[in-house]
This record gives C-alpha cells, structure tokens and sequence, in this order.
C-alpha cells in the first residue's frame, strides 16, 4: 500500500480481523516498531501506512544540527516547541492515543538508566506525543527537533560515573510530563515541561562546564545522510563532519574563504571526488557555497533552508489543513519573539532566528497555497 494510505480505526480493525483489543495493539506497536505504520489521533485518526522516507523531517533535522548553536540556544527553540505540543496532547489526545502514550511512559521508565537507552526510549515517545496533538504540520517540524536533539547527543555525550544519576533525573521528570498529559490537566502539564526543561538545561550545563560535551550543538555523527536512495560515502560524511567542526571553532564569518576543493583534499587527505562530495553535503544546507571562477573556491556560507524548501512545502501542504499551518506559524512567532527578547546573545542567535524567519515565510506560503488548493 501507498504512504499515508489510511489502513482504519481501531474499532473497524478489530471487527475485521475478528481480534480482541490487546492482539490488535500488540500487533500495531509490532509494526510500530518495524517502522511500517503510524497511529494518529484527531478528526482523520487511525492507523495510517508509514511515510518511511520522512523527507521534511530528515531536512529539517539536519539543517537544525548544522546551525551549530550552542545548546541554550537549541533549547530555546526544542523546550517550548515541545511544551506547547504536550499542552495540547493533554487536550486532544483521545484515548488510543493516551494508552499509546501511556505504553510508551511505561517502556520509558523502565530503560536501564544509560543516555544511549534513554535517548531512544524517549524519541518514541515523545513521538506519540506530537502525533496525539492531532496537527500533521506541529508533528513534522516536532519530529525533526526530536530528531536533531537525539543526533546532537549521540556519540557526543559521556557523562562518566554520573551517568546514571543524571539519566534517572531526567527520565523521572519526563514521566512527571507525560502522567500530567493522562490526567487531561493543561496547567500541570505546562508545570511539568517546565520543570523538565530547568532539569535538563542544569544537568546540560554541568556537562558542559566538566568538559564532557561541547557547549555548541554540534555532534560527531552529523551527516549520515541519505540522498537519492544512498548513503554518502563514509570518507565524506567524515569531511563534512570535520569541516563543520573546523568552521565552529573558526567562527568564520560567511564569505570567509576555507580553500579551494584541491587544497582541501590534500589537507584532508583524501580524494577531489569524496572533497567534492563532502562540500555537496554542506552546501546542501547552504553551511558553505563552492564558487567557479578567479577568487573561486570553497567559502563559509549561512545556513539556510532554501535548498530543501521545496521538499518540505510538499510535505506540509499535503498533510496539514490552513488551521493546523496556521496554529504552527502562530507557535514559531511566539518562541521567536522570545528568543530574540531574552534567551541569548545575538551573535549566539543569529542562525537561529534566521532559521525562524525563513520558516516563517514558508508557512505563510504553505498556508495560501493551501487556501487556494481548498
């Protein structure tokens, strides 16, 4: 069957495949967790085929990592995103999407107390938990800060003998969040986010000031990418990487010229066609431009999303109605406007807003060519 095709209800599920409640869940989290469905809630709920390539997502995501903010910055942005979407969970969710939830809390809990289980642990959840707000448009821009968050940590964070103490902090404050979702009660669950988030950001900072992290968002695993149905090859994921990197610790300024491809690959010592391929990832983000020509070369750009905009227009357009566009616009203005006000430095910022504005744009966009579509 297509993406997106709409498989039923849980009740017509059962009646057709003449199963109790329980088989059919088992069932459903079995192809969950193949990655061949998803529930959602809402007007349109149900089990729905799995979009597996998740292109606005995948963008998103890694155009969200190559800002390379420094965390306080990325959480400014993920912390309220994700607030507001539980908020309105609490709200909308009806009640498969709460057992989902519930189930998913419960796994959650129950992980060994170590990031890397954790971390997976949670994106599933959290997950669920964007899906239950009943908004395609607030679960796709909610997926891929989920998905930058989790590709930020992985391989980077190495807590050490604190290692379990810190994850048992925050797996006990995201069980508080979700146990506010079930209960329906707004202003608890707008407690619980926050007191999550402060527990978060401390133990973030902690990290930071031990050495065990970079105070910038910016991990070690950047980059595996899939284009055109292939992996890159590793040697240039492993550039790309090293270059971003090089890049954050510079601080290049954009126009800031890094060498030509020859230079570069002799530096890096490998080949014209992996330096090639590697500036093609980075400029895919617009992290760096490759001119032609006398004064050519490769130079630090300003990451934008222009090169995959049209990708996730497509996928918004096709998923989400006016109001559910409108509702995501109305959020990302709101955090916007606080991040510019109070929650960094603007040279800390900069990336970051103009991620906002940008997006900003396309959802305007996205809204009228869904109003002209209606």
């Amino acid at each position: 069957m297509a993406a997106g095709a709409f498989l039923g209800r849980e009740a017509d599920l059962m009646a057709r495949y003449a199963v109790s409640r329980p088989t059919l869940r088992t069932a459903i989290r079995q192809l969950e967790a193949a990655n061949r469905v998803v529930t959602r809630s809402g007007v349109h709920g149900g089990l729905y085929v799995k979009d597996v390539s998740a292109t606005a997502v995948m963008a998103l995501a890694w155009h969200l990592v190559t800002l390379r903010q420094p965390f306080r910055t990325f959480f400014a942005l993920h912390m309220p995103f994700f607030g507001h979407a539980a908020m309105l969970a609490a709200q909308r969710a009806p009640a498969i999407a709460r057992d989902r939830i519930a189930e998913l809390r419960d796994e959650m809990l129950t992980t060994p107390p170590r990031v890397a289980c954790f971390r997976e642990a949670r994106l599933q959840l959290r997950s669920a938990i964007f899906a239950a707000t009943g908004n395609p448009a607030l679960e796709i821009v909610g997926a891929a800060l989920n998905q930058a968050y989790a590709k930020i940590l992985r391989g980077e964070l190495h807590l050490g003998d604190t290692e379990e103490e810190k994850t048992s902090r925050v797996q006990a404050a995201e069980g508080l969040i979700v146990s506010a979702i079930l209960s329906g009660d707004v202003d608890a669950t707008a407690r619980a986010c926050r007191r999550g988030a402060e527990i978060e950001i401390e133990i973030t900072e902690e990290t930071v000031r031990a050495g065990m992290i970079s105070a910038r968002a910016v991990p070690r695993t950047l980059f595996a990418l899939v284009r055109d149905g292939k992996r890159p090859d590793k040697l240039a994921e492993h550039m790309a990487r090293a270059l971003l990197r090089e890049l954050d610790v510079r601080q290049a300024p954009p126009g800031a010229p890094i060498g030509s491809i020859p230079a570069l690959a002799t530096r890096f010592g490998v080949s014209y066609d992996i330096c090639r391929e590697a500036m093609g990832l980075l400029a895919s983000h617009g992290v760096v431009t490759v001119r032609r020509g006398r004064g050519g070369g490769v130079h630090a750009g300003r990451p934008t999303i222009a090169g995959f905009a049209h990708v996730v227009r497509r996928d918004l357009v096709a998923k989400a109605g006016i109001e559910q566009l409108s509702e995501v616009h109305t959020l990302l203005m709101r955090i916007r406007d606080d991040l510019t006000v109070s929650a960094a430095p603007p040279d800390e910022s900069a990336s970051t807003v103009a991620f906002f504005d940008e997006m900003l744009a396309l959802l305007a966009d996205c809204t009228s060519s869904a109003a002209v579509g209606g």
